[in-house]
């Protein structure tokens, strides 16, 4: 199977996005997690003007189809859930023992 990806960002597509937990922990097994997640999705979108057509969490990961109103920007996906963010998630759901 080729590793080989092909991101077009050069039209207004709906983007399918999919990520996991580090390690592929069931961190979003817990309800407490899956709220705090979303509402932090829900401040992401809001700061790009982006929407969120549908979604799908999982113990594990995520599935998300995503719209961004202007082209070539999708990589700001990858940049708000690298490790390094200010993500409210991971130090909430690591704090709390989950």
């Amino acid at each position: 199977m080729s590793n080989h990806r092909r991101i077009v960002d050069d039209q207004l597509y709906v983007h399918f996005i999919t990520f996991s937990v580090y390690r592929r922990r069931r961190l979003l097994d817990h309800h407490r997690a899956k709220w705090i997640f979303l509402g932090w999705l829900n401040e992401v979108l809001d700061q790009y003007f982006a929407l969120c057509v549908g979604f799908v969490v999982m113990p594990d990961h995520v599935h998300a189809l995503i719209w961004l109103p202007r082209t070539g920007h999708p990589a700001w996906w990858g940049v708000e859930f690298s490790g390094g963010t200010k993500n409210p998630t991971i130090g909430i759901v690591g704090s709390a023992g989950i």
